[in-house]
């Protein structure tokens, strides 16, 4: 080997950093297959979240709908003969039935009410998400 003042040393660096690190080019393909790995798993993993905040929801309208049974229960002259009666969320949790508020797993607060019908000589029970002033006391 011959020495060519700087040149030399610039070749002796340049040499054992190859020997030391990554090139560019593999740094990239690296990067690319994280890429697509990730581009592939993202939906995926959305859709497990938002199922089991679909669970979540139909679990919190049991609770709440167990909790206006036990309302009914206690309220039985409040029940109707005939038609329907609602009782809200807000009520439940003020009297107690719901310990906390009603956390809607998909963001806010889970309000609404639950109307109570006879049909067939049984109560049946169904939450309602939307809350509409006139069935409520």
């Amino acid at each position: 080997m011959t020495y060519f003042g700087n040149y030399f040393i610039i070749y002796y660096r340049v040499g054992e950093d190859m020997k030391n690190g990554f090139t560019l080019v593999e740094l990239l393909v690296v990067i690319v297959i994280i890429g697509l790995i990730s581009t592939i798993a993202y939906p995926s993993v959305m859709g497990i979240i938002n199922a089991s905040k679909d669970r979540a929801y139909e679990s919190q309208k049991l609770i709440v709908e167990k909790a206006a049974k036990e309302w009914g229960v206690e309220h039985t002259a409040n029940l109707p003969d005939s038609g329907s009666c609602c009782v809200s969320v807000t009520d439940l949790v003020s009297e107690g039935y719901i310990e906390n508020e009603a956390v809607n797993p998909k963001g806010g607060m889970l309000g609404g009410y639950v109307e109570i019908k006879l049909e067939s000589n049984q109560y049946v029970y169904a939450y309602v998400n939307e809350c509409t002033p006139s069935c409520l006391k």
